[in-house]
């Protein structure tokens, strides 16, 4: 049956009004037997209801009621059925899946009981009481705690925004193997001094962390004014990235090198492109060049600058294999009286390129050796990676 309606109450019989006190007290005296009509109904209507109730219950549509007092019920989240939720008992309590009360403490959030869930995600955010090692201080107002797990794995976030000395601080901690982890401050404004969770790490400002090859989370520190950060790349062994002023040295030098009294590059013929002899390596930082037959290649992109000595008219430059084109010019050079001088170039190469350098002289003679009985060295070419 549907819920009775509610009739409407008579105005009342005043003496203080003789005008309408006769009608009023008759309409009143009338009034008895439609609420008692109403009470009928109604006492019918809730013993239906009452019969619905208890014929659900019997039927097992409510889960067992035993040990679960002061808990929800609420429908599961895959909506099968009727489950309990916990209910915090204080701003400390710290009950995992619990639905804490508004105003209690400053706690929001909502989350069901996991014997009564399929493993969904579930949240929840309360101002928290933590003293656990490397765990969070400052457990007045404004410090929040976040929730976010499964049946199996957890993640909670601390965040302390107010009073000092705690403000600013973010922390946070993982469920691995069912074990929490401890607490690890990812983030605070206060004091840079510790980072808690990664061992004696120390930070000044200005720091620069990086990972080392051995996983390690390594402090890199500030360079000084005027440095540049460099790095090789993949790290390997003692590698790490390096603070240096710009100008250093070349990562890579060749070189045109004979026994002493050898002179340098044959020129076979006068006017025409000779490639100049290019046969030790030098320095080679991380295989940044490979030499063969007089030509080089690089594994990065980087600058080449060269210098090459000779007599007489004559011009360098350095010409791209790979693509059968000339990159750059060197130095024209014009020695009097047929002493020698040095045709200096640069330019930009690039990684997978083959290159060669070759000189251009107005007749065939070779750089002349200096016989000082240490041996010669010639053409000199040098190469910093980008």
């Amino acid at each position: 049956m549907a819920q009775p309606t509610k009739p409407t109450v008579p105005a009342p019989a005043l003496r203080s009004d003789p005008d309408t006190f006769k009608e009023r007290a008759e309409s009143n005296i009338l009034f008895w037997e439609t609420f008692a009509d109403y009470m009928d109904q109604t006492n019918e209507w809730v013993s239906e209801k009452s019969d619905q109730a208890t014929a659900a219950a019997l039927a097992g549509d409510l889960p067992d009621l035993s040990g679960s007092g002061g808990k929800l019920l609420q429908v599961k989240a895959n909506e099968s059925g009727l489950g309990f939720a916990v209910i915090t008992t204080g701003k400390d309590d710290n009950t995992p899946n619990a639905i804490t009360k508004v105003g209690d403490g400053g706690h929001l959030g909502i989350g069901p009981d996991c014997a009564d869930c399929d493993d969904p995600l579930w949240g929840s955010t309360q101002r928290v009481a933590v003293s656990t090692e490397n765990a969070p201080l400052g457990n007045s107002a404004g410090s929040l705690r976040s929730d976010a797990w499964t049946a199996t794995t957890g993640t909670q976030y601390f965040l302390s925004f107010f009073p000092a000395p705690d403000k600013g601080n973010l922390y946070t901690r993982v469920v691995d193997s069912g074990v929490w982890t401890p607490w690890l401050r990812v983030y605070d404004t206060g004091n840079l001094a510790a980072l808690e969770g990664l061992g004696d790490l120390t930070l000044a400002e200005g720091d620069l962390l990086y990972v080392n090859a051995d996983g390690d989370i390594v402090n890199l520190g500030l360079g000084e004014s005027g440095q540049v950060l460099t790095a090789k790349t993949p790290l390997v062994g003692d590698d790490k990235p390096e603070w240096q002023y710009q100008g250093g040295a070349p990562d890579a030098v060749l070189e045109e090198q004979t026994a002493d009294g050898i002179a340098g590059t044959t020129i076979t013929s006068s006017n025409t492109w000779i490639t100049i002899e290019l046969n030790t390596t030098v320095r080679n930082e991380r295989s940044v060049l490979s030499l063969s037959s007089n030509e080089f290649t690089p594994s990065v992109n980087g600058w080449v600058e060269w210098s090459y000595p000779n007599r007489d008219n004559f011009q360098t430059r350095i010409y791209n294999v790979t693509d059968s084109v000339v990159v750059q010019q060197g130095m024209s050079v014009s020695s009097a009286a047929g002493g020698q001088n040095n045709s200096l170039g640069g330019a930009e190469v690039f990684s997978g390129k083959t290159y060669r350098l070759e000189v251009n002289k107005n007749n065939t003679a070779s750089s002349a050796a200096a016989n000082r009985g240490d041996g010669e060295v010639y053409t000199r070419l040098v190469f910093w990676r980008e």
